[in-house]
This record gives structure tokens, sequence and C-alpha cells, in this order.
């Protein structure tokens, strides 16, 4: 039991004193009565530096296992069990052992203690952001949105169609994990390069196969606005950067952006081809730019069908205008890039000029009785569109290629001087790091498969 007995009185120095008898806990021995001025209120149990043994800062008076005659627990009679007891290595850090330190060196200040407190609790969170930003960065992709992606990408995906194409301007086409077969069935892509038969086809414009995608563990996916398969790839946790491209000025930032997704180099070639392309779209405007709107050249578009076309806000509406000329689509009102018109509306436009996306709908406008009363059909200006490693005229890498052609056929009396084949091999020496053959170029401005190779395409 513990006994205790006190009294306070003063004596001539008027100091105050505490008489205590008690009972030892441990041992069951009495002690003497210790007298004595009571001790200023210090931490509770021994002040141990992080690191050191408990033993070094016991006082060497110190009672029993547990007690501390430094610390006022003793004089109370309480069993003091030791914070410092719990071991660190040396030189670690935690709150509790500044506070010790704080206490040891007279640090009572409060302003000084939550400075401590703050450095401790701020500067490890810190130190994750860091970690955090080294491994991954932030671009804002064409509907203003901040997206994470990993530092360094090495394993992309685009639409399967035309920003596939863009991976091969940017020489980043190793990047590719899979892609579909659009692309995989596009002999000149393969010819520019093989390995993209190799690669897996779970990417349609109209659905994904998702499950296959994510095996493929992409980093990220550039897409382009308007697909049907965009929530689902971001449903499945892939960082997805959705762009834009409804004009030469749009498509020039997507390339951009694309490029800075995947990194250095990419972002250099970007910088080349949104040049070439500038520069052609002025080489086109110095020359075109003086036609007033009635006298530009009328011209419709046929896409997948002889009355499939494309209107206002899209690429083709973009290049027809920039060389010279007018989409009658817009005037019968269609907007957007999946536009139908009527065969009454293309025979009341009349276009000068049709160009197709591909051969066959060419020969279905050519062989239609109905369309030889149209200006074009009549004066052989029926064009089918060049295409190499995609179409020029959709949303490809060769769109910069692509208005200097349109400006050769829709105003032939200004741009006599172009040579079309010696612009194409320059082109594609330049971005597509292949050497064009006069064969090759004459496929490609008419819209045909390459010669098979030697070996045989495979």
């Amino acid at each position: 039991m513990d006994a205790r007995a006190g009294s306070w009185r003063q004596n001539g120095d008027h100091r105050r004193r505490f008489s205590l008898r008690r009972q030892d806990l441990l041992g069951g021995r009495a002690r003497q009565p210790v007298h004595g001025r009571l001790p200023r209120r210090r931490h509770r149990g021994s002040l141990a530096l992080a690191g050191q043994p408990a033993s070094a800062s016991r006082s060497p008076d110190a009672g029993r296992a547990g007690f501390d005659r430094r610390s006022p627990d003793h004089w109370f009679g309480r069993r003091v069990f030791r914070r410092s007891a719990v071991w660190r290595a040396p030189g670690s850090l935690s709150l509790r052992s500044v506070r010790r330190e704080a206490a040891m060196k007279g640090l009572h200040d409060s302003r000084l203690w939550r400075r401590l407190t703050t450095a401790f609790i701020v500067l490890p969170l810190l130190a994750c952001v860091a970690t955090a930003s080294a491994d991954e960065r932030i671009v804002t992709d064409m509907r203003d949105r901040p997206v994470a992606i990993p530092a360094q990408v090495t394993r992309a995906i685009g639409t399967g169609g035309a920003v596939d194409a863009w991976f091969l301007l940017l020489g980043a086409q190793d990047k590719l994990v899979a892609t579909s077969t659009t692309i995989t069935k596009n002999p000149w892509f393969a010819k520019f390069y093989p390995r993209i038969r190799q690669l897996p086809t779970p990417i349609s414009s109209n659905d994904i196969n998702i499950e296959d995608l994510t095996a493929r563990q992409p980093q990220v996916a550039i897409l382009l606005s308007g697909m049907a398969s965009i929530d689902k790839i971001e449903r499945a946790g892939i960082p997805t950067v959705v762009l834009e491209r409804r004009n030469a000025e749009e498509l020039m930032r997507a390339v951009s952006i694309a490029a800075d997704v995947l990194g250095p180099a990419e972002r250099e070639a970007a910088a080349r081809f949104c040049a070439y392309y500038r520069a052609n779209i002025a080489k086109v405007s110095a020359r075109v730019g003086t036609i007033s709107p009635e006298r530009r050249t009328r011209v419709y578009y046929a896409g997948g069908a002889a009355l499939a076309t494309e209107g206002k806000n899209t690429l083709v509406s973009s290049w027809i205008e920039l060389a010279g000329g007018r989409n009658v689509a817009e005037a019968a009102g269609v907007n957007g890039m999946s536009g139908k018109v009527s065969m009454e509306d293309v025979i009341a436009a009349d276009p000068e000029v049709i160009v197709t996306l591909t051969p066959t709908v060419r020969d279905e406008i050519l062989s239609d009785a109905s369309w030889r009363s149209i200006a074009a059909v009549r004066e052989g200006r029926v064009h089918v569109n060049p295409k190499s490693a995609y179409s020029w005229g959709v949303r490809s890498a060769e769109e910069a290629i692509q208005v200097l052609w349109a400006a050769t056929i829709i105003h032939p009396e200004l741009f006599g001087d172009i040579d079309m084949v010696a612009e194409t091999r320059a082109f594609h020496a330049a971005f597509f790091k292949v050497a064009l053959g006069d064969a090759d170029i004459r496929h490609i401005l008419n819209a045909e498969p390459p010669d098979p190779s030697p070996a045989g395409d495979r």
C-alpha cells in the first residue's frame, strides 16, 4: 500500500519543502522520507536521444528499473515506463524524437514547436509528391482535360486509323501495341512498317475488344473525338488523350499534342511537320487568296459511297477551301463527317470537281448514267484521292501534302508548276523515311496498292 504523508511549510529561506514517505512498489521496502526542493516539472520519463540505449540517459542515482529520480513521476510514486527504451536506428527521425529533442534544448516556444511539427509532416509529403511527379506528367487534351500519363511512354494505342499513321509520321511506330484491320490490311502501311501486321487488332471504329486491348498493357490511348469506344477505354483505366481534327489548325495542334505524349524526338518531328504544312498552306494561299467566293470552284467529295459526303466543320471542307474551292455539301446543309445527300442535291449543286475516297466510288460515279449531266463528269474532272499510309484527305498524316495536291486539281491553271511526283517523293522521304520509286508514286497518286515485293507481301 502506498502510504503518503505530506506537509507544507516554509523555512527561513521561504522555500517550500515537501515531506514524503512512500512504499517501494517494486521491492516492498519502505524508503526513508525524502526531503528536498520540489523539482520543476520535466518531460515524463528520461530524455534519451533516438538511437541511444535507454541507460545512456539515466541519472546515476536512478532508482529501480522503471524509475528515474530526475522525473517528477518518481517523486509521486508513479511507475514510469521509459519511452526511450524503443530502439531506433542512429539518425532515424520521428515526431516523438523531435519533441524530446525540443524539450531537452528548452525549445518551449509554441511557434517554434509548430514549425518543427510542420516541417516533420510536410517535408515527407513533399518528397512523396516529388517522387510521384518524377513518374508521371500532365498533358492537356483538346477537351481541355488534364490527363496524367507516365513520364516516359513506350506502349500506346491510337484509333486504329488516321492516328496510327501519325505514329508513323512521328517515328513512334514501335510504341504501338495494338491496331485495327483497317491498318494491317493497308499494303502501303505494311510496306513502310512491316511489323504492323504482327500486332493484335482489337480496335475498330465502332467497337473495341477491351479484354484483348488491356492485355497489351498500353500506357496511354491517343484517340479522336467521336469514337464510340472512348468511354469503354477510359473505364478500363487507360489514360486517354482525346483530340480534334476539324480543320488544318486543329490537326496540327492534335499532332503536336500526340507528339508531346510520346516523347522529345516525336515533338521535333511534329514541329517539322507543322512547319511543312504551314509552308504549303502559305504557298497555296498566295495564289488563290484573291479569288472571290462566287468564283471559287464548286467541289463535291464522295466518301465511302457516291452520296456519302462530309460537310461543314470537317477537314474535307478545310482543304477544299484552302485550295480555292467551295464544298457544295455545305450548301446542302451537311454538317460533320457522316453526311448524306440526294442525287437531286448533287444535280442542283452541279460540282465542277469531284474527289472520291476510293477508286471503287469513282468507278461507280463514272458508270452511273444519273451522274452524266454533272459538270465534273462531263469535263473529266473526277479524281480519286491519293492514299499511302492513310487516305490523304481524311485526318491523315498526309494532310500536309493534300492541300497542295487539291490545289493542282481544283485550279490547275494556277499550279501548273507544281510537280506532285517530286513533292510526294520528298514528303515520304522526310516524314516516313522511305524511298519511293516512280511506280510507287504513280500508285499512291491513283490510290492503288503497291506492286508486290520480289518476296511477296506477307
